[in-house]
């Protein structure tokens, strides 16, 4: 038996222990193959009120319509139990076990998570983009506190819009109020 758990399980979790709900237990949602146990998502549960968890399960299927519950979890206020194990030490693999057998874990995650999440980590201009971000603000901000007041006044008439809700604005003047406005502001 496979039990393989796509990410989203583990933002879930991650994000109830960070916002450190105290106790928290959730469900377990996702189906079963003949050869593997797929964990799909997981919902937190406010309470244990068998109508409630039947009304979100419902929500869930709507989205999911193959799932089922498969489990539940339980987090607590830093007394963790059996029922989940959590561990950042990427050397401890945690093992389970059903009818003595070895359960074989698998923590997945779907082509669109895979090429989303590669993209974001691969992507060196995004790394750059809060630099950049933040010079260019720090040179607004220092252009603006030397300008005096006639040169601020002709900067917030040029932010102004100059149309009615009726009319379309013509593009190329939208252009070249933006230049001129950007000239103005970076000096």
């Amino acid at each position: 038996m496979i039990v393989d758990l796509h990410s989203v399980v583990l933002l879930n979790l991650a994000d109830t222990l960070t916002r450190q709900s105290g106790n928290s237990t959730g469900l377990l949602l996702g189906y079963v193959l003949p050869d593997k146990l797929v964990v799909v998502t997981s919902v937190e549960l406010a309470h244990e009120d068998p109508e409630y968890i039947q009304e979100r399960f419902n929500l869930f299927k709507d989205v999911y319509p193959q799932s089922t519950i498969l489990g539940r979890y339980n987090l607590q206020d830093k007394q963790p139990t059996n029922d989940l194990f959590l561990t950042i030490d990427e050397s401890f693999q945690p093992q389970c076990y059903l009818n003595g057998k070895l359960v074989k874990t698998v923590i997945d995650s779907s082509e669109t998570e895979a090429i989303a999440t590669s993209t974001i980590t691969n992507r060196k201009e995004d790394k750059k983009v809060d630099e950049n971000l933040n010079e260019a603000v720090q040179k607004i901000t220092d252009r603006m506190s030397s300008l005096n007041p006639s040169q601020l006044v002709m900067i917030a008439n040029l932010l102004t819009y100059h149309g009615t809700s009726t009319e379309q604005r013509d593009l190329s003047k939208a252009t070249a109020d933006l230049a001129i406005l950007t000239s103005q502001l970076l000096g």
